[in-house]
């Protein structure tokens, strides 16, 4: 009894698997169990546990196990090895590697039973392999972490329904879609959750220079979204206030709704995130949930099947919809859009606390979540950004200029870290460059202010005020009240006809 309550308290603090949006892993790294290591073993493992901290998994893998011959399953030593089992694996899960998967969750259970991510993974992955029994048990151990999410209730579902128990498949789909209607975003284990990370711009959010962005604002209010919604709340209407048309603000704002279970509210924000971009899937995914959520499964109905039309392999909007078919009577439609919601699905955000919003998590994620994030999915240009983002932030220009070439070399239209690559290139002192850059995200994006500023502080900085007049201009005429656009536009009138710095002008002036 002693050691079923042992593990009960340990998967109660482990990550686990809320799927809403992708799968979601949190608590991946349990760095509080380093503490439970004496002081020399701390010592002797520090390499290892550096490996961790940055998602060397395997290199971190094969040090903690080498330490844990000794020990027993479920040890603080043994938890570290199981949870660098769990990263190889979810990495490899991510490439569709399932074989390979398979093993190392296998192996991170044998060393710690208690890994309630693990046995959620685990479940995928025999899923698609076709033993929805043993899928099934796994969930059932899992289970031991508390009320299970609709996520998790969905993929029970199609485990049922896979094994050819149509009457319990349904019955797993009723209380998935009580879960869902309950609570639509999953719910944190606030306890368990880090604080909001300090970034480049955090400070005071109300009296800076930086509250005046609307992208800071929606990255403060990422931050937050967790554990303060309100506050989050409150920093995207005002970023939603500088600027109407921002998307990603949009469709955060929607989600907040969501989390707070006002979803009229979110679905009016989620309907102006659609009108802003028809294509984008995520939020066609968001908007049907949040009209189930709102009673109108009819329209929940026409925005999901428009989702995975868009993007038939979208195994979210596949999960959502099968939801929606249940509240609408069509059992069997329900079952095989619930086994294709999992069966297609490959998505994993290893992100440890953070909610589990498709694309927005990793604005919330520090510089070792967000490297650990990256050893699993290497190929996501959004993880790049916001590392880059975070290396700019602590003066280290040449690193986050890499990470931004890397964001763009997976996505060439990616804008935001096109401007954020010129603020790296500009650190460096490397200013046709920036300028390059810039003049490629204002004729994609001739409305962004903070792109249009830039570009004319950049020009003046380059002796060229004549050709910073028009952006600087276009950014004033958007933003009247934008101090620095003004006087930076002041600048290159006085300087036209000139090639001088605006440096030793603005000396010579003051």
């Amino acid at each position: 009894m002693e050691r079923k309550e042992r593990i009960a308290r340990r998967v109660a603090r482990r990550a686990d698997l809320p799927a809403e949006a992708d799968g979601l892993i949190r608590g991946l790294i349990g760095t509080s169990n380093a503490s439970e290591l004496g002081a020399g073993r701390r010592k002797r493992l520090a390499p290892a546990l550096e490996d961790l901290r940055q998602g060397r998994f395997a290199d971190a893998a094969a040090a903690f196990e080498r330490e844990a011959r000794s020990a027993a399953p479920g040890s603080a030593i043994a938890v570290l090895a199981a949870e660098s089992r769990l990263g190889v694996g979810l990495s490899h899960v991510h490439a569709g590697n399932f074989g390979v998967a398979r093993r190392e969750l296998e192996r991170a259970l044998e060393l710690d039973l208690g890994q309630a991510a693990a046995a959620r993974v685990l479940a995928r992955v025999l899923l698609r392999s076709g033993e929805p029994a043993v899928a099934l048990a796994w969930l059932d151990h899992a289970a031991i972490d508390g009320e299970e999410s609709h996520g998790m209730l969905l993929l029970r579902a199609a485990c049922l329904e896979s094994a050819g128990d149509r009457e319990a498949a349904g019955h797993a789909l009723d209380r998935a879609l009580a879960a869902a209607l309950r609570a639509p975003l999953p719910a944190f284990r606030r306890a368990w959750l880090p604080p909001p990370s300090v970034g480049e711009d955090d400070g005071d959010t109300q009296n800076s220079a930086a509250s005046r962005h609307a992208d800071r604002r929606c990255r403060w209010a990422l931050r937050v979204f967790e554990t303060r919604p309100a506050e989050a709340a409150q920093h995207l209407e005002t970023a939603l206030a500088l600027n109407p048309r921002y998307l990603r603000a949009r469709l955060a704002l929607g989600l907040v709704r969501l989390q707070q279970r006002r979803a009229r509210e979110a679905v009016e924000e989620l309907e102006a995130a659609r009108e802003l971009e028809p294509t984008y899937p995520d939020v066609r995914a968001w908007l049907g949930l949040a009209r189930l959520a709102a009673g109108d499964p009819r329209g929940a109905l026409r925005t999901l099947e428009r989702a995975v039309a868009l993007q038939r392999e979208f195994a979210r909007a596949h999960r959502h919809l099968a939801l929606v078919y249940h509240a609408l009577g069509l059992g069997s439609s329900a079952r095989r859009a619930t086994l294709r919601g999992w069966i297609r699905d490959t998505e994993v955000t290893p992100l440890a606390g953070r909610p589990a919003l498709a694309g927005l998590s990793a604005d919330a994620a520090d510089e070792p979540e967000l490297r650990r994030a990256l050893a699993i999915r290497p190929g996501s240009p959004d993880l790049h950004l916001a590392l880059g983002r975070r290396l700019l932030g602590r003066g280290d220009h040449g690193e986050a200029r890499t990470a931004f070439r890397a964001a763009l070399t997976m996505r060439p239209d990616y804008t935001t870290a096109s401007l954020e690559l010129a603020r790296s290139e500009i650190a460096l002192a490397r200013l046709p460059e920036a300028e390059r850059q810039l003049t490629r995200v204002v004729d994609a994006r001739p409305a962004w202010v903070d792109a249009q500023a830039l570009l004319g502080r950049t020009r003046l900085l380059l002796g060229n005020p004549a050709g910073a007049v028009a952006p600087l201009r276009a950014a004033v005429r958007q933003r009247p009240e934008l101090e620095p656009a003004r006087s930076d536009l002041g600048w290159a009138v006085l300087g036209q006809g000139t090639r001088t710095p605006p440096g030793k002008d603005r000396g010579r002036a003051a």
